[in-house]
């Protein structure tokens, strides 16, 4: 079976004392995800992610959360086994790419209003609880 690899990275901000994270509304289809997209030949997973940030969201000298790193697994309809890669970053000002038409800001309380698939919520989550285990205490954005 082929196997395609995409990286990226949850984005996430703290709003008030509730965890954010941030997801993008793609133009083409009106799908709704996380920045990401496909390994280069020779890019490591971290640089894929970092390369991807800064393309779809203008984020510069990215920074991934030592110790987050999820695998979400699928299908695809046309038999091909897609996996992604996520690691965890804290959001930068945004200047959304022509590939998305739209983001938002949500709790992971809100995300089955975007995801159908309960794997990819269920890593939001994680990188919630990894969030609040380190106890960050970061300012309110």
């Amino acid at each position: 079976m082929q196997i395609e690899t995409s990286c990226g990275a949850i984005v996430w901000r703290k709003n008030a004392n509730v965890f954010e994270f941030l997801i993008l509304r793609r133009r083409d289809n009106s799908v709704w995800e996380t920045p990401k997209g496909h390994v280069k030949l020779g890019e490591s997973e971290s640089d894929t992610a970092k390369r991807e940030l800064n393309e779809e969201l203008g984020f510069e000298n990215v920074v991934l959360e030592d110790g987050f790193r999820e695998i979400f697994e699928y299908v695809s309809s046309r038999g091909v086994k897609r996996r992604f890669i996520l690691f965890l970053t804290p959001h930068q000002k945004l200047n959304l790419s022509k590939e998305h038409d739209k983001f938002e800001w949500v709790s992971t309380g809100e995300l089955s209003k975007y995801y159908e698939h309960e794997d990819i919520i269920n890593i939001y989550k994680s990188a919630e609880k990894f969030l609040k285990k380190k106890k960050l205490l970061f300012p309110s954005s």
